[in-house]
């Protein structure tokens, strides 16, 4: 039989908040990330405008030697990570080593260290060797591995933006096939560099409404035009239930179901009828045994193709359902995190449970109403939430489903 398996810890790090409570409080509230470009000189790039990452430090339990060798990506994973840690009440004492593993997903690893390099060796300076071990995109598992002593599996994995989501779902598969009891999983980014900007720039992906920066995503709007770039992560510790009841852990929620699909389409672009997207939240469903869910927290990417494609998928796999189910899309407020948005929208998802409370989504008047969706616009929804569905999409088709239950209900806890 296979096990249950449940969070029990969450962290995060967000332009609009760093630390779970800052973040939930940034939501509730409709405060958005974007402003103008500090990180660098934006002349000549068509967007200027992204969601960064501010008032971060580093977290007490990390060495300076360690913070240093680290590029942002994995500053911010471990941030989180131990963020999740602490607040699952884990400690050395509580676990055996080899039955806890790590899985952080990104879309782009160490972006910063690459360019320093390359930088410095284009002026005739050396590789800093440091750097180049900082950049590569297993240095964020590897790093929080050492740090909680965790000898299970910890891997890096790249579904492009469905990183965190794929992380957090494989983590599922670990504790549920029992080869784990406990996994620190999500996803990590720190895309607001000028590489990257001026690739998606170049493709005109972003959202170049640089005169107002909060207002730039737009999720699900009829005049949106592109993602806002955001950086950051997002972490959850998974349990096996059965080990978190032993130890007296607080159970936030139950991971019930998760599946992903590949579009096999377009190397950018995603199936426009979202058959593929359909199939995952289908087959999630399927292993969780619910036909309905209380709550979707959407992608929401606020491109023209993206957010088109969603709604079909959501039409498809929930049929007339899909007009009514709330819908909200946090990419409003945090911008796109890339492989650290499904793990953040993981961690909205999960606390949406525990305070049966849907952020609203901002930013989204006036509304597309050819999509056909119940968008939680204008003032946070109360509403008891049972079971909830969090989807994440990624370049190259990537499709990822994952549904979560309340576990109020539940005697033990």
């Amino acid at each position: 039989m296979k096990r249950r398996v449940v969070i029990s810890g969450c962290g995060v790090v967000s332009p609009i908040g760093v630390g779970r409570e800052n973040f939930w409080t940034s939501l509730t509230e409709g405060i958005r990330g974007g402003r103008l470009i500090t990180g660098f000189h934006t002349d000549g790039y068509g967007t200027k405008i992204a969601a960064e990452v501010t008032d971060f430090k580093s977290h007490p339990f990390i060495e300076k030697e360690e913070w240093e060798r680290m590029d942002t990506f994995a500053q911010y994973a471990m941030t989180a990570a131990l963020e999740g840690w602490e607040h699952a009440g884990l400690t050395q004492l509580t676990h055996e080593p080899s039955r806890v593993g790590v899985i952080v997903g990104s879309s782009n690893g160490g972006d910063p260290f690459l360019h320093e390099n390359h930088v410095n060796q284009l002026n005739g300076g050396e590789i800093d060797p440091q750097k180049h071990i900082g950049a590569m995109i297993n240095n964020a598992p590897i790093q929080i591995a050492r740090k909680i002593h965790a000898t299970g599996p910890a891997y890096s994995m790249s579904t492009a933006c469905a990183s965190g989501t794929n992380a957090i779902g494989e983590a599922f598969r670990y504790i549920q096939s029992d080869y784990a009891d406990i996994m620190i999983a999500g996803g990590t980014d720190d895309g607001i560099q000028p590489l990257n900007m001026a690739g998606l720039d170049r493709i005109h992906a972003m959202s170049r409404g640089n005169e107002n920066p909060g207002s730039a995503s737009r999720p699900f709007s009829e005049d949106r035009d592109g993602f806002l770039m955001g950086a950051g992560a997002g972490m959850v510790v998974l349990e096996a239930y059965d080990h978190a009841v032993a130890r007296g852990a607080e159970i936030l929620a139950e991971v019930v179901g998760y599946a992903a699909t590949t579009d096999a389409y377009h190397i950018t672009a995603p199936h426009p009828e979202g058959l593929l997207a359909a199939e995952a939240m289908e087959k999630a469903m399927e292993e969780a045994g619910v036909s309905h869910v209380d709550y979707i927290n959407a992608h929401g990417t606020g491109t023209k193709l993206n957010d088109e494609m969603e709604a079909k998928a959501i039409h498809l796999a929930f049929g007339p359902d899909g007009h009514r189910i709330p819908i909200n899309a946090i990419k409003s407020m945090t911008g796109h995190m890339l492989g650290g948005s499904g793990a953040a929208e993981v961690v909205s998802t999960v606390l949406s449970i525990v305070h049966d409370l849907i952020p609203a989504t901002v930013n989204t008047d006036p509304v597309d109403q050819k999509l056909r969706l119940n968008v939680v616009r204008g003032a946070p929804l109360h509403t008891s939430i049972n079971v909830a569905m969090t989807n994440s999409f990624g370049f190259g088709g990537h499709n990822a489903s994952l549904i979560l239950q309340d576990v109020k209900g539940d005697p033990y806890t």
